[in-house]
């Protein structure tokens, strides 16, 4: 056998080792992912409180999103990775909803220029997901347009909600003053500090629930 043959084979041997290696660790990776996906979920369904507490964000959704009620804001906190989000888009999905088309889901915004321009873009959708966005509660500027979005100027016929903003920056894309017709829910781990009036206001205008499980 020559050196050459005797290499190949080493390398053959080599490769196949690595290949059998990372189908190995790819298999062991998906049943792991697997197992946890499965415990989460039972633990889920298998725990009253969860359920008890997921009953009552399903049932503040559907009042919020209902066309026949005035309140226009939710505000949901409570610790991280218990499925608030989840259960939120599901529970917009089941009352016919489609992402997109009928709602947004936020997940992340930097300026109060952007959070403008985001909410022109889904002014006329039935719903805006604010999601996990820690700086609507820091930001007095946001909490004011935020306030303004949610609480309008009522008229013999109708009660438009109204947002105003002047700047002089160069990346507003929405008008200065513009309606906005979608209800408002805000997903984060804490209601923040409602000692500032500007951020208790805000509060005043949204059904709060906390999902607190101590």
């Amino acid at each position: 056998m020559t050196k050459e043959r005797i290499r190949a084979l080493k390398e053959q041997a080599k490769q196949q080792i690595v290949e059998h290696t990372e189908e190995h660790y790819k298999e062991e990776t998906e049943k792991a992912e697997k197992e946890l996906k499965e415990a989460v979920s039972k633990i889920k369904q298998g725990t009253p409180q969860l359920q008890e507490y997921f009953s009552d964000l399903v049932e503040a959704i559907k009042v919020v999103i209902s066309p026949q009620e005035d309140l226009t804001g939710l505000i949901v906190s409570g610790v991280a990775g218990i499925g608030k989000t989840h259960t939120t888009v599901a529970t917009l999905n089941d009352l016919g909803l489609i992402q997109k088309e009928d709602f947004e889901l936020i997940t992340g915004y930097s300026t109060t220029v952007e959070l403008v321009n985001l909410l022109y873009q889904y002014k006329d959708y039935k719903a805006v997901v604010i999601d996990d966005c820690p700086n609507v509660f820091q930001d007095d500027k946001a909490i004011s347009i935020l306030k303004s979005a949610l609480w309008g100027i009522s008229t013999k016929k109708e009660h438009k909600r109204i947002i105003q903003y002047n700047t002089t920056s160069p990346k507003l894309e929405a008008p200065n003053s513009f309606q906005i017709k979608a209800k408002i829910i805000f997903i984060g781990n804490s209601l923040g500090n409602t000692s500032n009036p500007e951020r208790a206001s805000l509060h005043d205008r949204c059904i709060l629930l906390n999902l607190d499980f101590n």
